[in-house]
């Protein structure tokens, strides 16, 4: 016990306090911190949460843009390959029909159109030019 209290004489005269004052000192200082960071770390659960759900979120409408791409791929050809038959069918392409062609390879050519489609394009634009459409 003597040591006891030579130790704790000692904590009282270098740091003004006893020993189990500087325990309890310490022990609130720890509670603080901890207190501090467990604060923090449920701030970024919370941020963690709604990232995730941010990204379902992102993922949903990637999903969806692919399906819009899709389906504009879809009508461009159509619409390509609409007009090309027709042009075909005449043996010649109005300057109309080549802008308009010209406009629809280039957003279908713009998404990842296929072969296909350029040899039409290029086919069309090889035939002759006419002035308006025959009747």
């Amino acid at each position: 016990m003597v040591v006891l209290d030579q130790i704790n004489e000692f904590f009282r005269q270098y740091f003004g306090v006893g020993l189990i004052g500087g325990i309890l000192f310490a022990g609130r200082q720890f509670w603080k911190l901890y207190k501090e960071i467990k604060k923090r770390n449920d701030q970024l659960d919370e941020l963690l949460k709604g990232q995730t759900e941010l990204d379902t979120r992102l993922d949903a409408l990637e999903v969806q843009g692919n399906l819009r791409q899709e389906a504009s791929l879809a009508s461009l050809h159509d619409r390509i390959y609409a007009s090309y038959e027709v042009i075909l069918k005449r043996g010649a392409v109005t300057m109309k029909e080549l802008n308009n062609m010209s406009h629809l390879w280039k957003a279908y050519s713009g998404l990842g159109g296929n072969g296909t489609g350029h040899a039409m394009y290029e086919r069309i634009c090889a035939m002759p030019v006419i002035e308006k459409e025959e009747e």
